[in-house]
């Protein structure tokens, strides 16, 4: 009657992307709000026909009139005070669910895994496993182990008995919180004691932030009894992600294992370890279904594998090498 098909047809194409019960809603805010126009402009029209054609009687037009308008003012209250309602009720529903929520949170071992767990444990899993600062991507490590060169005659006995583990890795470190950061970074190194401790050592350590721009970290060693650490903090903003390479020297025995452990979750990588000695066997290891072996090459002197499920703080993959005859 009034035209109201193009206003009805554009209403419902820009909410068309709004949630179904959204859309419900609006669309009776909507019809209430049209049967409101409706009745002023029919109210309009019954006072016209009123003036024109007077007349005796309840139903008179201009009665109609006046009834219509009452009508029209009745339903713009009453879309006023559903508006009202439903934004408090709205509220008080996502408080109850805020409340449901954190209630589960709180015993969601007990709810949805059915197991009976103390709270200091939940709350140390929580910590170390669902709140990291860091995220660790790409992941790409190679061990290499090489026969020793005695710098002096008298250490070629010792030498003959002992490898040279170069570690090369570089991986993708992003920043997993909602604010800039500056986390401690830790690297520990076996050393021997004497002439060969100083072959343990931070070849190079490198940071590359925003595709080009290269800091190169030179923190300085701290020893220990069978130990090197080197300590360096690494600062972050929000949302940046870093490349990181590091590269260093142990000296471990021909048969023998290293572990390298994890500070924050890795989720993709590639591990290879490779022996320029021949007569070596060379194996990892890591949490169940961490490893997947990939390929062995050289005669078995280089194996690879890929992480197929993701490291968490603390895991650990253990390196292993072995004389063939053993």
């Amino acid at each position: 009657m009034l035209g109201g098909g193009r206003f009805h047809t554009l209403w419902l194409s820009s909410a068309s992307h709004l949630p179904m019960g959204e859309l419900a809603v609006s669309m009776r805010n909507l019809a209430i709000v049209f049967v409101a126009v409706e009745a002023l402009l029919l109210s309009g029209f019954a006072g016209d026909l009123a003036k024109a054609h007077p007349a005796e009687g309840l139903l008179t037009f201009e009665y109609l009139a006046d009834v219509l308008k009452d009508l029209a003012s009745a339903l713009v209250v009453a879309l006023v005070i559903i508006v009202t309602i439903e934004a408090q009720s709205r509220k008080a529903d996502e408080a109850n669910a805020d409340r449901l929520r954190h209630a589960v949170a709180t015993d969601v071992f007990r709810g949805v895994f059915s197991r009976r767990l103390t709270r200091e444990y939940i709350d140390r899993v929580i910590d170390l496993d669902l709140r990291p600062k860091l995220v660790r991507t790409q992941l790409r490590m190679r061990r290499s182990l090489l026969a020793i060169k005695a710098a002096t005659p008298d250490l070629e006995p010792v030498c003959g008995d002992l490898l040279l583990m170069k570690t090369e890795f570089q991986y993708v470190l992003a920043n997993a919180t909602e604010t800039s950061i500056v986390e401690p970074f830790r690297l520990g190194l076996p050393r021997r004691e004497g002439a060969l401790g100083e072959l343990s050592r931070l070849v190079r350590m490198e940071i590359h932030r925003d595709g080009d721009r290269v800091e190169a970290l030179q923190p300085s060693p701290t020893d220990s009894p069978g130990q090197r650490s080197y300590h360096v903090d690494i600062a972050l903003r929000r949302d940046e992600t870093i490349n990181v390479i590091v590269e260093m020297d142990a000296v471990k025995e021909r048969s023998d294992s290293d572990a390298w452990r994890t500070n924050y979750p890795t989720l993709s990588g590639d591990i290879c370890i490779e022996s320029t000695l021949p007569d070596l066997k060379l194996g990892a290891g890591g949490p169940p279904g961490a490893l997947l072996f990939d390929k062995l090459e050289g005669d078995g002197c280089t194996v690879h594998w890929t992480l197929q499920s993701a490291l968490l703080p603390h895991h650990a993959i253990i390196f292993w090498w072995a004389p063939k005859d053993t």
